[in-house]
């Protein structure tokens, strides 16, 4: 509530009056203790975050390389021809910076000492709907800068290891040296996800494990803590070591384990929940998990409150509260007398439990749900962890006596084969997994309080608490109610493509219309950028699809998502038909109706009023950006002009031909390049607002100084992808309002 309270700019005084007020309506002494406390930590939470909030690098971020000094202080992700890594620097700065190498030539070790010349840049924010915030997500890591190295500048200077580290190191490697020489590449690459979170594992593999939501297994979690725990446990026990000496030898293994894994979130949160159940048997006092929990918790929180946006610390938490929650009260419900059936309907509940407590993060966070999600954990959960604890004991052995047996190795890979083959035919189904919205938060909330009513959770025998909770319920169903049927604005998103043009028009009657779809030939866009904000926004189909013109930076993204979301209608201009090949191609594939933008016009109710102004089939050719199409949407009060990528030659065109062109907003054409954007044009147009789309840094040197100066010389306010991302405009009957993703 902290967090929430501080980022939606609440004011702090007014949120302790209220809690103030709260005190002193309570009456029992025990509840007025816990808010109280409560209240201390909602305080402490506050302050901590906004000292994280204004904290920021002591760096210099500009554009020069300069030479910086440090250790790194996590292992190496290697990707292609990519490495990045933490670094600890030294001398004048003291922070720690996520550090990227590209054409990476050299072969990068925890502990390493380097000197190198280096850019520093800011992590991305989110930058579209649906997006997803790197810089949010690395301030939870206490990292606020990236730094880019120029890999011919690399020295090493060093190398900066205690013994445990050293050991531990020398361990890792030798770990994965064995997995290299005794298992397949992909084999390797799946033992190596199992037991140290490396996601190097085939695409075609993990996007099988994404749809039959088994991917947590690749992400080193309390799921492999807890077979770690086991094999060293059961070591412990024939041994016949006392409870004491078995809680120092598995607090020093857990110690090791986390750092060979580099002391993820949820491996610690696990490792401590275990350590403290083996303490309360090594001192004879009850444990309680959920307890634990909370205060591991809220230990990391006060931390760092940015750590509850991150989507491993939600999933992690959830998962767990699903298991002390949910899981005993269903487990209980079912008795078994068979004991391999209650083995079994153990592992059924344990999956659901985990799956009901979690499904609105999933939802939030992927837009999936894996339906054959029980089926594939009750099968490849136990099996992955036969890999870890049989893998331990094969490496173990070699370790100690320098001997592989391969007769040992083999059902280890056949279970690995079986898991490929399984996880393959079973993704394959049609209703392996379905694509569902986003959950508003109102939903999220009635679905907790739901789920914990059913359990009992409330206490709602109680007729207090019953009434509380009728009434939070009520609460929650009105809200959802009024987002229904409260009236929806007209909402124009100028998407940041990077260099690009892509334009997403939502009306208040459902109609939805795309204007270009950027794409690249290096990144997929598409994918990346279009879809993510369709699901975000939860859009299925698109009515009207507009094509401007053929070049990549706007059609590319177009044909990327023609498989996933149904389109009515593609809009081309019919001056270049030979350009359009590939996409036509593709439309005609999917069904969908093309039209070419002679003489539209598209209205869809009487406020809305969509012409394609520019060009006719009468135009001569000009090229493809001076054949785009521009087109004008009036709603209400409110004018837009979409310019394309039309150039002076089209511009003289579109002015002759004499066309009302006064707008409100006017989406720059060509990324604002000098070619473009005549003054002439401007004093017709004579607009309040220029969007212009355009990626940043980006080598065409987009855009130009001469239309910023001829913009800003007639006072119109300019707005760029590149400095503000997605730029949303919100028409909601009288009022007009801006909003940008980046500040």
């Amino acid at each position: 509530m902290a967090i929430i309270v501080f980022h939606t700019g609440m004011s702090f005084l007014i949120s302790c009056t209220f809690i103030l007020l709260v005190f002193l309506l309570i009456r029992n002494k025990v509840y007025r203790v816990v808010f109280f406390l409560s209240s201390l930590f909602f305080i402490l939470v506050f302050f901590r975050i906004n000292i994280l909030s204004n904290k920021t690098t002591t760096l210099d971020i500009n554009k020069t390389p300069q030479t910086y000094s440090g250790k790194i202080i996590s292992f190496p992700i290697y990707d292609e021809d990519k490495v990045q890594f933490m670094l600890q620097l030294s001398g004048e700065y003291d922070e720690v910076v996520q550090v990227f190498n590209y054409e990476n030539t050299h072969d990068f070790s925890y502990g390493d000492l380097i000197e190198c010349k280096a850019e520093v840049r800011r992590p991305s924010p989110k930058r579209n709907p649906g997006g997803f915030d790197y810089n949010q997500y690395l301030r939870g890591k206490n990292i606020y800068v990236l730094m880019y190295t120029l890999d011919h500048t690399i020295s090493f200077t060093g190398r900066s290891l205690t013994p445990f580290e050293n050991m531990a190191t020398r361990f890792r490697q030798d770990m994965f040296e064995h997995i290299q020489n005794n298992f397949s590449l992909v084999e390797g690459d799946f033992i190596n996800g199992l037991l140290l979170g490396e996601r190097s594992i085939d695409d075609e593999i993990e996007e099988e494990f994404n749809v039959l939501g088994v991917s947590h297994i690749l992400s080193v979690s309390g799921l492999h803590v807890g077979y770690v725990y086991l094999f060293v446990s059961v070591i412990c026990n024939a041994l016949r070591l006392n409870k004491k000496l078995q809680f120092l030898i598995v607090s020093l293994l857990l110690y090791f384990y986390c750092f060979m894994v580099g002391f993820n979130d949820p491996v610690m949160r696990a490792s401590f929940m275990f350590l403290f159940s083996l303490f309360a048997q090594t001192i004879n006092k009850k444990y309680d998990s959920l307890n634990v929990l909370c205060l591991l918790a809220s230990i990391y929180i006060v931390n760092n409150p940015y750590v509850i946006y991150n989507v491993g610390f939600q999933l992690s938490y959830s998962a767990v509260l699903s298991i002390g929650i949910i899981y005993p009260y269903l487990n209980n419900k079912f008795r078994m007398k068979e004991k391999l059936i209650e083995y079994i309907k153990s592992l059924l509940i344990l999956t659901l439990s985990v799956q009901i407590g979690t499904l609105p993060i999933t939802l939030y966070h992927f837009n999936s749900l894996p339906l054959l999600s029980i089926i594939a954990n009750l099968i490849i959960v136990p099996l992955s962890g036969f890999i870890i604890i049989g893998y331990l004991f094969i490496f173990i052995i070699y370790s100690v006596f320098h001997v592989t047996i391969p007769l040992f190795l083999l059902p280890i890979q056949e279970s690995i084969q079986f898991i490929f083959c399984f996880s393959a035919k079973l993704s394959d189904l049609p209703f392996a997994a379905i694509k569902l919205s986003l959950m508003p938060l109102s939903l999220v909330v009635f679905y907790y309080i739901l789920i914990f009513y059913l359990l009992g959770y409330f206490y709602h025998y109680k007729d207090k608490n019953r009434k509380l909770l009728t009434c939070a319920i009520g609460v929650n169903i009105v809200a959802l109610l009024l987002a229904y049927i409260y009236p929806k604005p007209m909402i124009i998103t100028f998407l940041d493509v990077g260099q690009g043009d892509s334009a997403l028009i939502e009306c208040p009657s459902g109609f939805t219309m795309l204007i270009d779809g950027g794409g690249s030939i290096n990144y997929p866009v598409g994918d990346e950028v279009l879809a993510k904000v369709l699901l975000w926004k939860n859009i299925r189909e698109i009515d009207v699809v507009v094509a401007t013109h053929s070049h990549s930076d706007h059609a590319l993204g177009l044909m990327e998502i023609m498989d996933d979301i149904k389109i009515q209608h593609l809009i081309i201009n019919p001056l270049e038909e030979e350009d359009y090949n590939d996409l036509l191609s593709l439309a005609r594939t999917y069904g969908i109706s093309i039209n070419q933008s002679e003489h539209t016009t598209i209205k869809v109710e009487d406020e809305l009023h969509i012409e394609c102004i520019y060009p006719n089939a009468l135009h001569q050719y000009i090229d493809a950006n001076n054949s785009s199409v521009v087109l004008k949407m009036a709603y209400q009060n409110q004018v837009f002009l979409f310019m394309g990528d039309l150039e002076s030659n089209g511009e003289k065109i579109l002015l002759e031909e004499g066309h009302d062109l006064k707008s409100d907003f006017i989406k720059i054409g060509h990324h604002g390049s000098s070619t473009s954007t005549s003054k002439e044009l401007i004093e017709r147009v004579s607009p309040t607002y220029a969007i212009i789309s355009v990626g940043e840094n980006n080598h065409f040197n987009h855009p130009s100084k001469e239309t910023i100066n001829l913009l800003e010389e007639k006072n119109i306010e300019v707005l760029r992808t590149d400095l503000h991302g997605a730029i949303e405009v919100k028409i909601h009957g009288n009022r007009t309002s801006i909003r940008t993703y980046i500040d």
